[in-house]
């Protein structure tokens, strides 16, 4: 199992309102809303695949850089340099903390970026065929 994973998010809502702003809220807490591009990023690592080479985990699966470029390029219609993903994903990070005192995303040299959520854990999401997939 995934006893060394002792910060996981179980459920994860996600709730886009009609005046703009996505609202997020983990396990069932306190909502929150994020920037566009913030919440476009979380919103993406959340609809990871399973992750293949880990069968003994059910959390989702990493996006590499490349993909996560590639979904924020066709997103924004315009495009940015490789160093963006890792600011990005550096200011989300920041971001969840003042949330959540649990670290919920990983990154990874080779695999990329991983959102600590269970498979299946998100709610509210937009179809994943909307996410550019």
């Amino acid at each position: 199992g995934n006893s060394g994973l002792g910060q996981v998010v179980r459920n994860l809502l996600i709730e886009e309102r009609p005046d703009g702003p996505v609202w997020f809220a983990f396990d069932q807490r306190k909502e929150f809303k994020l920037a566009p591009r913030l919440a476009d990023l979380l919103s993406f690592l959340a609809s990871a695949e399973p992750a293949k080479d880990r069968k003994e985990d059910d959390l989702v699966g990493f996006r590499t850089r490349k993909e996560i470029l590639a979904h924020l390029e066709k997103t924004a219609g315009k495009t940015f340099r490789p160093q963006y993903v890792n600011n990005l994903v550096s200011l989300l990070k920041k971001t969840l903390r003042k949330h959540d005192e649990r670290i919920l995303i990983l990154t990874h040299r080779q695999k990329g970026v991983r959102l600590l959520l269970t498979q299946g854990g998100a709610h509210g999401l937009r179809k994943a065929s909307d996410l550019g997939r």
